[in-house]
């Protein structure tokens, strides 16, 4: 069951058609408006990609400004760098004249422990006999 067309309609088909198809191609018909759009539309795609680069300067941004707030500390603290190295000789000379005494006592603590050491084994004796002695005990733990 084939649908049969007659010659004039197939005709006024196609003239409609060719009209149509004329206004699409006119200059600033519907074919150069999608044209410019397209045009439009890549430009918007390069935009995205420049919006994701800002966005990644902006965090950049955000930690430089996050680390300004310590330079004040560091411009404190780098103006007594040159002082530094005088600084650290005079403590070396320092330490140099502190050595010997720290070697003397360092011999001397030796000796005092074992000064004490011998002073306690011979309180010991003496301690037994103080708890010996009447009323001893009660004076110890009082």
């Amino acid at each position: 069951m084939g649908l049969a067309l007659a010659p004039l309609t197939i005709a006024s088909s196609l003239r409609d058609l060719g009209v149509g198809l004329r206004a699409l191609a006119e200059p600033g018909g519907a074919l150069e408006r999608l044209a410019d759009l397209d045009e439009t539309l890549r430009q918007l795609g390069a935009l995205d990609a420049t919006l994701q680069r800002i966005a990644s300067i902006d965090e950049t941004l955000e930690r430089l400004a996050a680390a300004t707030s310590t330079l004040p500390e560091l411009t404190h603290s780098a103006a007594a760098l040159p002082e530094l190295p005088e600084r650290v000789r005079a403590i070396e000379e320092l330490v140099g004249r502190l050595q010997p005494s720290l070697d003397q006592l360092e011999v001397a603590i030796g000796q005092l422990h074992g000064t004490i050491g011998t002073l306690g084994t011979a309180l010991t004796p003496i301690g037994r006999l103080a708890d010996r002695v009447p009323g001893g005990r009660s004076r110890a733990s009082g």
